[in-house]
Parts: C-alpha cells; structure tokens; sequence
C-alpha cells in the first residue's frame, strides 16, 4: 500500500509505502504509521484531510486519534 498527500496549494506531499514488517494493514498499525505522518503535514499547512470511508479510516478509535492529534477529516 501506498499512502500520500498532494495540495493544489502546496504540491506533491509525503508519501508511505507500508512496509511489510508491520504486517497487515489494521485500525492499530494505521494510527500508529499513517495518522502520524497526517498529522505533521496537516499540522504545517492548515490543509484538510479528505479521505474514502475505508473501514480503518471511519473506526471510532482512528477518528478519535485524529481528533487528539487536531485532524478533523472529511469524507
């Protein structure tokens, strides 16, 4: 999997590729991989998160992460 940010404002964002050593791809290791990074290039430009409804991304727990970290994302 990859994940990554692009802004018509700002360009081309970060990207992640999932590495295989974390295994699978669940509510625990996407809070604990993507979310960070979210958050850090959320934080430095005041863009706002869109993403699809996948079940990992509309979990309670993933969304009251981001809430913690000052993501409120759009779906």
């Amino acid at each position: 999997m990859f994940w990554g940010g692009i802004s018509g404002r700002f360009g081309k964002g970060p990207g992640l590729f999932w590495e295989k050593s974390w295994g699978t791809i669940t509510l625990q290791s996407y809070c604990e991989h993507v979310v960070p990074l979210i958050a850090s290039y959320i934080g430095q430009t005041g863009l706002v998160l869109m993403q699809d409804n996948a079940a990992g991304h509309g979990a309670k727990a993933t969304l009251e992460e981001m809430a913690r970290l000052g993501l409120r994302p759009i779906f």
